[in-house]
C-alpha cells in the first residue's frame, strides 16, 4: 500500500515538472532575444509586473456622431481627450507600450454583426487587429483565408510600441461604435525611425460614423514600413508581407484588401503580387461585413467636387476595389449631360479601374454630376456608386486671383503628369499645404516667382492649400490629387 502511494506521488511530481518545462518561464529581454532569433518555444509564460485581467471594460463616451463622420472621404480621427490608451496586458500604464501583448476581452457596448454572426466582445491586439474569442500575439500575419484566425486587421503586422519614438495604441467606445487608433507605432525590435498611422471602426451598422449602412472602415495616416525583425523584415521592408483583411476563420468567409512587404506605390488588386505600403497612405475603405459578399468600394472621396473654367480639361481616374476573392467588377459611368467626355480605358477586375477625360463645355455651365458604378459578379451581385460633382464656370473656375497675384492650379485635379504650377508678381509669398486632418504635408517661403510640385510630392487624396504674405493675402483653396 505504501509502495503504491509512493509511485503515485513520484508519478505527480514527474507530470509537474513536465508541465513546468513545457511552458517556460520567460522574461521580456528573453522573449526578445528569442523572438529575433525565431527559436520561441511553443509553450512559455511571460514574467512581467502587470499582473492579469480577465475583463476590460472601457468607459463609455458619448455617441460618436459628435466627432468628425465624413468617413467616406477620410475617416482617420484626430486623437482628442475622448480617447484613451489601450490598456495591453503585462504592460506599463499609463502608456502601456508593449510588444505583441493583447487586451483583456471588452465587453461592447452594442452588437458588431461579422460575416453574419453577432460579437458582443472583442480582444484588441497590438500587432494591428482586434479578434474574436481569443486574443492573438501573433506578430508574422498569414494571408486569408487562413483556420486559425478570427480577426479584422486594418494592418496585421509586427508592431513594436517600447521605442520612446513610438507612439502608443488608442481607444474610444461609445455606445454604437468602438474607435482603436494606432498612431505612429514603431516596429520590431523597438524602432520608431518609420511609422505608422491607421485605424479601424466597427459600429453597430447605424451609427453615421460610418456611412451608407456600412459597419466597418479601415483609415490610413502616413504609412511607412511593413515587416518586423522577426518576420524576416530589414530596416522595416521584405520578409513576410503584412496583411489588410478581415478572416471569420471558417476557411470560407474572408476579405483582402493585399500583402504589403515594400516601399512605394505599386497595387495590382487584393490578391496579386505583393504591395507597396505607400498606396495605403490617406486612404479610407468604409464596407459591410455583416455580409458574406462585401460590395466594391471607390479608392477615391465619393460626392467629390471639381471646379473648372471653360476650356478646361481634366481626368476622370477612379478605381474600385473588390475585396472578395474570385470576383470581378464592371463600371457603367452615367455622364449626367456632360459634353466632350471621353473615356479612354474601362478595365474589369479584382481592382476595376476607369479612365476619361473632360473638356468643359458652354453647354454645361453651372453644376453637373457624373457617376460611375461599379458591380460585382458576387452572389448576390453588389453595387456601389461613385458621384464626381462638376461645376463649370465662366469666371472663377478653379483659381482663386488675388489683385497682385497670379495662381493658377491646373488642372485641379491633376492627372499622373500634371505638375502644380504656382504663379505671383511683385510678392514674398509661402505656400502651405495641409491633408484633411490638418497636418502640413508641404511648407515653401519666400517664394518670388514661383513653385512647381510633382504630383509625386503629394500621395492620393484631398489636400488644402494657403499661400499668405502674412498681411494683405491669404489666399485659400482645396486640391485633390488623383
Amino acid at each position: 500500500m505504501k509502495a503504491k502511494f509512493y509511485s503515485t506521488i513520484i508519478l505527480l511530481l514527474i507530470c509537474v515538472t513536465a508541465n513546468a518545462q513545457s511552458e517556460r518561464v520567460l522574461t521580456s529581454g528573453e522573449y526578445d532575444n528569442l523572438k529575433r532569433n525565431h527559436a520561441l518555444p511553443q509553450k512559455f509564460l511571460l514574467r512581467e509586473t502587470g499582473g492579469s485581467h480577465s475583463v476590460f471594460v472601457p468607459r463609455i463616451q458619448p455617441s460618436a456622431n459628435t466627432v468628425q463622420n465624413n468617413t467616406t472621404c477620410n475617416c482617420l480621427l484626430p486623437l482628442d481627450t475622448t480617447f484613451s490608451v489601450v490598456p495591453f496586458i503585462n504592460a506599463t500604464p499609463p502608456e502601456y507600450r508593449n510588444d505583441d501583448e493583447s487586451s483583456a476581452v471588452i465587453p461592447l457596448p452594442f452588437t458588431y454583426c461579422f460575416f453574419g454572426t453577432s460579437v458582443d466582445s472583442i480582444y484588441i491586439n497590438n500587432n494591428g487587429n482586434i479578434s474574436f474569442g481569443n486574443p492573438y500575439v501573433t506578430f508574422t500575419s498569414d494571408s486569408f483565408p487562413n483556420t486559425n484566425f478570427s480577426m479584422v486587421a486594418p494592418f496585421w503586422g509586427d508592431v513594436d510600441t517600447r521605442g520612446p519614438a513610438s507612439g502608443p495604441v488608442y481607444y474610444k467606445m461609445t455606445p454604437t461604435a468602438l474607435i482603436i487608433k494606432w498612431e505612429h507605432v514603431g516596429y520590431f525590435s523597438v524602432h520608431g525611425n518609420l511609422q505608422n498611422t491607421f485605424q479601424l471602426i466597427i459600429t453597430d451598422g447605424s451609427d453615421p460614423l460610418i456611412s451608407g449602412g456600412s459597419n466597418t472602415a479601415f483609415c490610413y495616416g502616413d504609412m511607412q514600413w511593413t515587416t518586423g525583425e522577426a518576420s524576416g523584415g530589414t530596416a522595416g521592408f521584405g520578409g513576410t508581407p503584412s496583411t489588410v483583411g478581415a478572416n471569420l476563420g471558417d476557411g470560407i468567409n474572408y476579405i483582402q484588401f493585399g500583402r504589403f512587404d515594400q516601399a512605394g506605390y505599386g497595387y495590382d488588386g487584393p490578391f496579386g503580387a505583393n504591395d507597396s505600403i505607400d498606396w495605403l497612405d490617406s486612404s479610407s475603405f468604409a464596407f459591410d461585413l455583416c455580409s458574406a459578399n462585401v460590395a466594391p468600394m471607390p479608392y477615391d472621396c465619393n460626392n467629390d467636387s471639381v471646379y473648372l473654367r471653360l476650356g478646361d480639361t481634366t481626368s476622370i481616374d477612379v478605381s474600385f476595389i473588390d475585396p472578395n476573392p474570385g470576383q470581378v467588377v464592371n463600371i457603367s459611368v452615367n455622364g449626367g449631360g456632360l459634353a466632350n467626355l471621353t473615356t479612354i480605358s474601362n478595365t474589369s477586375g479584382n481592382l476595376a479601374r476607369y479612365i476619361g477625360t473632360l473638356v468643359t463645355d458652354a453647354s454645361n455651365l453651372g453644376y453637373n454630376t457624373l457617376t460611375l458604378t461599379a458591380t460585382d459578379n458576387g452572389s448576390p451581385a453588389r453595387s456601389v456608386s461613385y458621384n464626381r460633382i462638376i461645376h463649370i464656370d465662366q469666371v472663377t473656375g478653379i483659381q482663386p486671383v488675388h489683385p497682385a497675384t497670379s495662381v493658377a492650379f491646373f488642372p485641379n485635379p491633376f492627372s499622373d503628369q500634371t505638375q502644380l504650377n504656382i504663379t505671383w508678381i511683385g510678392k514674398d509669398l509661402s505656400i502651405i499645404i495641409t491633408d484633411v486632418t490638418g497636418r502640413e504635408v508641404y511648407r515653401a517661403e519666400q517664394l518670388a516667382s514661383s513653385v512647381v510640385l510633382n504630383k509625386g510630392d503629394l500621395v492620393k487624396g484631398i489636400y488644402f492649400y494657403r499661400l499668405t504674405d502674412g498681411k494683405s493675402i491669404n489666399e485659400k483653396g482645396k486640391l485633390i490629387v488623383q
